[in-house]
């Protein structure tokens, strides 16, 4: 699952100096990884300022990524803060993204899914979120609802207007006529013994079906290209 990094969102309403100053220290203690220090005043900025989202944030997060203590209790930790963090400002996706990826390694596969479509509902660009849904919908064994979220998402990004131009020389009686410059990679890595050469024909006739209007080449990075299908 994707975790978002400590960040330093827009601060919460009516923060003192001092609550404001511990998260600033914390998030570029983060930065740097020490995240052991960066938890003490994370922690600190809380004593300050119990309800600053912004800092609840930012200690689960360190939680999540300091490797110096029981992780079950760092997860417990981080998913009570992140808790806290969406309750006092309910409109923060990067809290919602974490808060699902530590359900989900939790096992709340439901309550998971619930903040991860929150978060995508709230900010639609945030890859994390797609990643952390099209992993959730795995696991709850509802692979084809995954596959179709994300070529949702990426057809609607092909239809903004960035993926076309307008021809300016043509006869004045004709239309404008649009030019599509997209041309997609999609690349998978096949190694070892977990994906046969069937799960890497059946994600290429995915592609193609997906992708019928749209030139695409696909590639796969692979130790043994046996029983691959050729010259797609």
């Amino acid at each position: 699952m994707k975790v978002a990094a400590p960040l330093q969102p827009p601060p919460s309403p009516e923060i003192s100096a001092d609550a404001k100053w511990h998260n600033r220290l914390g998030s570029l203690l983060s930065a740097s990884k020490k995240y052991a220090d960066a938890i003490a005043h994370f922690e600190q900025a809380l004593v300050h300022a119990p309800r600053y989202a912004a800092a609840h944030f930012n200690l689960g997060s360190a939680l999540v990524f300091d490797k110096g203590a029981s992780m079950s209790h760092h997860i417990q930790r981080a998913v009570d803060h992140f808790r806290q963090a969406v309750d006092i400002q309910p409109h923060f996706p990067d809290a919602h993204v974490n808060l699902a990826a530590q359900l989900y390694a939790q096992g709340h596969f439901a309550d998971a899914l619930r903040h991860a479509t929150t978060a995508i509902s709230q900010d639609p660009d945030n890859i994390h979120a797609y990643y952390n849904l099209n992993t959730i919908y795995r696991a709850l064994g509802q692979q084809d609802v995954a596959v179709e979220l994300c070529w949702k998402r990426i057809l609607s990004a092909l239809l903004q207007p960035t993926t076309s131009r307008l021809v300016l020389s043509r006869p004045h009686d004709q239309q404008p006529e649009v030019v599509s410059h997209v041309h997609i990679t999609v690349v998978c890595v096949k190694w070892g013994v977990k994906y046969g050469a069937d799960y890497v024909n059946k994600l290429y006739r995915g592609v193609a079906r997906h992708l019928k209007s749209v030139p695409f080449t696909f590639c796969c990075l692979t130790d043994d290209p046996a029983g691959i299908a050729r010259g797609k």
